[in-house]
C-alpha cells in the first residue's frame, strides 16, 4: 500500500493543494445541531454554530469535510489524504506512538492500524488522524468540548471576553483541543483559517463560522505532537 501511495505522490499533493485554501461559512439551508448548542457558550454560538454531522462511522472525515466546502462530498478523499500522510510521515507518527506506549498500556493503535483505518469505511477515527489531516491540510484544527456554562461571571462574558479567556488559558472554559503540525516537519502552517469540530459522546460535529471574520477561540490543549 505505502509503494502505491508514493507512486500516486503529486497527485495525492495536487489533490490536498486544491484543499489547503477551502473554507466553508455557515449557510442558511444548514441544520444546527441543537444537542451539541446546549453544551456550548452563547457567546461561542454567535460566533460559529454545531453544524448535524452523521454519526455512523465517517464522522470525523465528514466533519472535516463540510468544514472545507459545507457538504460531506470529499470525506472519502479525505480518509485517502489521511493514509498518504500517515505514510510520507510514518517515522514521525511510530515516534508518537512509542511516546504514548510509554506512558499508556495498552496502546490502542499500531502505525497499520491506523492506516488501515484511515482507509475503512465507517471505521472511527481518531486524534492521530485528525493530525495527519492537520499536516495534509497545513492548518490548525480545533476541537471543541462541553463549555463550563454552569458559572455566573463567565456566563454572562461576550465574544470578546471569551476570546481572551481562551488566549489567558483559563480554566473556567473547559478543556478543548488543537492539533497543529509540529514544526519539525516544516511544514507552513495557514493558521487564519482552522478548521472546527466538537466532540461529544465519541462523535465529532462539524462547526462553521458564522461570517469570514468570526473570533477565533484557539485552544491552548494539544494533545499531538
Amino acid at each position: 500500500m505505502k509503494i502505491l501511495m508514493l507512486q500516486h505522490h503529486q497527485l495525492l499533493k495536487h489533490t490536498a493543494e486544491q484543499l489547503i485554501n477551502m473554507t466553508a461559512v455557515a449557510v442558511p439551508e444548514i441544520i444546527e445541531d441543537k444537542n451539541v448548542s446546549k453544551e456550548c457558550h452563547r457567546s461561542f454560538l454567535s460566533q460559529y454554530i454545531p453544524v448535524h454531522t452523521q454519526a455512523r462511522g465517517n464522522c470525523l472525515w465528514e466533519m472535516i469535510s463540510i468544514g472545507l466546502c459545507n457538504k460531506k462530498v470529499l470525506m472519502k478523499t479525505l480518509r485517502v489524504l489521511t493514509a498518504y500522510t500517515l505514510l510520507e510521515h510514518q517515522i514521525h507518527f511510530e515516534q508518537l506512538l512509542a511516546a504514548d506506549r510509554s506512558i499508556a498500556k495498552p496502546v490502542l493503535d499500531e502505525f497499520d492500524d491506523l492506516t488501515k483505518t484511515a482507509l475503512t469505511n465507517k471505521a472511527w477515527g481518531n486524534e492521530y488522524h485528525l493530525y495527519a489531516l492537520s499536516i495534509i491540510l497545513q492548518r490548525p484544527i480545533y476541537i471543541y468540548s462541553t463549555f463550563k456554562i454552569n458559572i455566573f461571571r463567565y456566563e454572562k462574558c461576550n465574544a470578546s471576553e471569551l476570546k481572551v479567556m481562551f488566549d489567558n488559558k483559563s480554566i473556567l472554559i473547559g478543556r478543548h483541543l488543537k492539533y497543529i503540525p509540529d514544526s519539525q516537519l516544516g511544514i507552513q502552517v495557514n493558521s487564519c483559517i482552522p478548521l472546527c469540530g466538537f466532540f461529544r459522546h465519541s462523535h465529532y460535529t462539524a462547526v462553521l463560522p458564522r461570517t469570514n471574520q468570526s473570533l477565533k477561540f484557539i485552544p491552548q490543549c494539544s494533545i499531538l505532537p
